[in-house]
């Protein structure tokens, strides 16, 4: 599937999910939609369709224009399944874990996609790895913004299908060490360091592939 940074396939969620956190902070949709190239009507209708491009403008204009250091995991929290529209609803009815995690892996592309993500099962965990996608141009704030964002949204979404108890086991990134390095702990509930070769979001693989499709379908998109 070759897609471009341009081609407007996508829903307005995430984009919409910006505008409502900047909003909170006081801050109009006109700004939080500067270069986004939508209305506010736009955002808000279900036929618009945005491209990778206008996904990525309205990020690098809630790293402008917020106060808030941890934008991106508070971002990540407001995800559900259905952020995800039919790439989600699929992954979730999947039959069990491994499925999914094919399904999420091959078809990562229609889910607007903002990163590259790979699983690895070893002997001991299963773990997402994150990587910025070749044709995208990000500069240093918006390439960690984005990285963050992905791996709260594996949290979050992991929690509305599993459950509130379910954590990582480890959370590595190929980033430097903020300066608040105890809030990152804080939000996954288990060790993050930084300066690591990957950005890596693992977890004990026998209790993840033990996972019954039962847990996904006690969640609510």
């Amino acid at each position: 599937m070759n897609l471009s940074s341009q081609d407007k396939i996508y829903s307005t969620a995430k984009i919409a999910i910006m505008v409502d956190l900047l909003a909170e902070e006081g801050i109009p949709a006109e700004r939080a939609l500067a270069g986004v190239f939508l209305s506010s009507e736009q955002l808000r209708s279900p036929a618009t369709r945005v491209s990778v491009a206008q996904v990525l403008q309205s990020c690098r204009n809630a790293i402008r224009l917020s106060r808030n250091s941890q934008l991106a995991y508070h971002a990540s929290s407001k995800f559900r399944v259905s952020t995800y529209g039919i790439y989600g609803l699929i992954a979730l009815s999947s039959p069990n874990f491994r499925e999914a995690i094919a399904f999420a892996t091959a078809y990562h592309q229609l889910a607007t996609p903002l990163v590259q993500i790979d699983f690895r099962e070893e002997e001991r965990t299963a773990a997402w790895i994150v990587t910025s996608l070749p044709y995208l141009e990000t500069d240093g704030p918006l390439y960690e913004f984005i990285i963050k964002l992905q791996m709260g949204a594996f949290l979050s979404l992991r929690r509305k299908m599993m459950g509130a108890a379910f954590k990582p086991a480890q959370v590595d990134y190929a980033l430097v060490q903020p300066h608040s390095e105890g809030d990152e702990t804080v939000f996954f509930d288990c060790p993050v360091r930084h300066g690591q070769p990957e950005n890596r979001f693992a977890r004990p693989a026998c209790s993840d592939i033990r996972r019954a499709k039962r847990s996904a379908n006690r969640s609510q998109s």
